[in-house]
């Protein structure tokens, strides 16, 4: 009881794989063990300079955090039932394309992940985060549930 759909698929999903042996359950180790700064990523617009905001900050006073930002447009994402996963992102930035893979560890949402025009639907990602297990400042789960006026106001 209390747990939600997301936990719930994500755990179904990592449980069949390992017991069919198609991970190995244990296999999980963060790469970013020695790193000094956390990996922020934010999905928003360009208007606003998140590097800028968090510039100087520390996490703990140990970790210093190094923001990545991309519109929702500019992202990709794959995770893997044993918990690794990676984002892409392809980004414009002074008329030059800028690719970077990495691993964050924590986002930030402050663009709509869904819109009814053509090519604006990026729940997608939101799923694909959750399974993942990838901490956010709110919670996927209400990301993903916004999308849908009727549920909100239900």
């Amino acid at each position: 009881a209390g747990s939600s759909f997301f936990s719930s698929l994500s755990n179904a999903v990592k449980q069949t794989a390992a017991s069919a042996g198609l991970v190995d359950a244990s296999a999980a180790v963060s790469a970013a063990v020695g790193r000094k700064f956390k990996l922020l990523l934010v999905i928003d617009e360009p208007h606003t300079d998140w590097a800028k905001a968090f510039r100087g900050k520390k996490i703990h006073g140990e970790y210093d955090i190094k923001v990545e930002q991309a519109e929702f447009s500019e992202i990709n994402l794959i995770a893997h039932a044993d918990g690794n996963y990676a984002v892409d992102i392809q980004i414009i930035r002074n008329g030059t394309k800028v690719v970077r893979t990495f691993r964050p560890d924590f986002v930030l949402v402050r663009q709509h992940s869904y819109s009814m025009a053509e090519n604006e639907d990026f729940r997608n990602l939101i799923i694909g985060m959750q399974y993942a297990g990838v901490p956010s400042v709110n919670s996927l789960e209400s990301i993903y549930n916004f999308c849908d006026k009727p549920w909100v106001v239900s």
